[in-house]
């Protein structure tokens, strides 16, 4: 039996408010900041997309939630986008059964009934579901690598966080700590402004791209309570800052910056050490220290995996789409992609030469 001819699954998609939401979001163990409404907001205001936020109700229970991201294209259609949900309501599904009748109700209130083309990249990890059981609920796999990431558990005392940490790094925080550097919590939009401004130069600089600044600088406008951010300084002279995301029962790490005298001083390891502190006593569960990627941004890499952190992998991203002119769009999409890893891998190797050269 194709996919498309699989008995309808008996899922509503009840459409919530953000006050309905935020509440059985704050339910959700080890949540996505990409699923908090503050985020949603955020992409709504800076890059124009509708948000819906939805509940899946099974028996007149609300199994999961979701936030997803909407854009009608002139020719090529509705687009939409979920981006690490649904959420389940309690830690895990009870089985795999349940997770793909959960994709599958997906597919058809997103794919069949509404007509969009869907893209997901589920909440959840490739040792519990793979490719092939979003196949069966009617999903591709996408171009894109798998998100990885790490999780800290934060209800712990400073003694055992510390003693976490990998030698070398509280070695390292320890050398910080006796540096007489002074932190500046950031107290209003004019002191973070300054953080984004050194943030956007660091990435210039640096030649990547991560959490946009006009996407930080409108969750702050939201709700100045969903970012903790901080400013490290030794007599006046900037040493580098930290942004983190607070949501639901957990924080991300969304912001490093360090200047070269910082590094000197190892300010970094300082600031992401009282950004934990400051997380764990605010009574936050989990700290994720937002995505580990070793082959473009090595060093940052290296930096967080002396946190001594539970590693986990996300199954990848995936597609439902049906029709001639969706199958187009996803062809395109994936020629574009190609492209761009193309360019990507010879700017680095155009890096690695200039560095030999040095």
């Amino acid at each position: 039996m194709s996919n498309h001819a699989m008995k309808p699954i008996s899922q509503e998609h009840k459409t919530l408010d953000m006050v309905a939401y935020d509440n059985l979001y704050r339910q959700c163990q080890q949540s996505s900041i990409l699923q908090s409404a503050a985020y949603g907001e955020a992409k709504r205001l800076i890059e124009g997309f509708e948000v819906e936020r939805k509940g899946i109700m099974d028996s007149d229970n609300t199994i999961a939630l979701y936030q997803v991201l909407m854009k009608r294209l002139p020719i090529i259609g509705k687009v939409a986008r979920i981006n690490r949900g649904p959420l389940y309501m309690r830690s895990d599904p009870s089985s795999l059964d349940d997770l793909k009748r959960l994709y599958r109700s997906l597919y058809e209130e997103w794919v069949i009934r509404r007509g969009f083309f869907l893209q997901i990249a589920p909440n959840v990890t490739d040792d519990i579901m793979s490719s092939g059981d979003l196949a069966e609920s009617g999903f591709t796999r996408s171009n894109e690598p798998n998100w990885q990431s790490g999780w800290l558990r934060l209800n712990q005392s400073d003694e055992a966080l510390r003693k976490a940490l990998q030698q070398k790094w509280r070695n390292l925080l320890n050398k910080s700590e006796k540096m007489e550097t002074e932190l500046h919590h950031v107290e209003n939009e004019k002191d973070l402004e300054a953080i984004l401004v050194e943030y956007d130069r660091f990435m210039k600089e640096r030649n990547f791209q991560s959490t946009s600044s006009h996407l930080i600088r409108a969750m702050y406008r939201q709700s100045s309570a969903t970012l903790y951010a901080t400013m490290a300084k030794k007599e006046g002279r900037y040493l580098g800052a930290i942004i983190i995301a607070k949501h639901g029962d957990s924080c991300t790490y969304l912001v490093g910056v360090t200047s070269d005298e910082g590094r000197k001083t190892n300010a970094n390891y300082l600031l992401l050490w009282n950004g934990l502190l400051h997380c764990r006593d605010a009574g936050f569960q989990w700290f994720d220290v937002g995505g580990i990627d070793e082959i473009n941004t090595p060093g940052i890499a290296h930096f967080k995996k002396g946190l001594g952190f539970i590693s986990y992998r996300l199954i990848g991203e995936f597609e439902g789409h049906r029709g001639f002119r969706y199958q187009l769009l996803s062809r395109l999409k994936r020629y574009y992609y190609r492209r761009g890893l193309k360019k990507k891998d010879a700017h680095a190797a155009r890096e690695e030469v200039h560095s030999e050269g040095r």
